[in-house]
């Protein structure tokens, strides 16, 4: 039997996937919220939804829009899902970089003394990003 988890509306749920006449066998379903913290961000700037192809498997590929001279200089909040395996590379203030091998859906709240100043990806396949910041 395999089971399934999704994201509806404002909440992932896991648990068994619905039968043939659309119930659910064992019964039982875990729903968890999705918040952010806090959980409304305000935010002056953002890259708005990008959807990027990348095809960059021998070398990263700096994503516009995040980073010094870009729209969003210091991100707060970041977006991030893939249809292939990609290895992201997120560079904070004051943090350096972390390295994160990414196939499917990040969103990633950054601590707000260590925003983010910039990220790169690696790897072949569809792209969709957006950031936010103050500035």
């Amino acid at each position: 039997m395999s089971e399934t988890v999704t994201i509806q509306g404002s909440a992932i749920s896991s648990g068994p996937s619905p039968v043939s006449d659309g119930s659910v066998f064992p019964a039982g379903a875990t729903g968890i919220p999705i918040d952010l913290n806090p959980a409304q961000k305000t935010y002056n700037v953002s890259t708005g939804r990008q959807t990027p192809a990348i095809n960059s498997t021998n070398a990263p590929q700096t994503l516009s829009g995040i980073g010094a001279g870009q729209t969003v200089t210091t991100a707060h909040t970041l977006y991030m899902r893939t249809t292939g395996v990609m290895t992201v590379v997120i560079t904070y203030q004051t943090l350096g970089a972390e390295s994160i091998p990414l196939s499917g859906l990040l969103l990633l709240e950054a601590d707000p003394n260590r925003l983010i100043t910039g990220v790169t990806v690696q790897g072949a396949g569809q792209l969709e990003f957006q950031a936010w910041g103050a500035q």
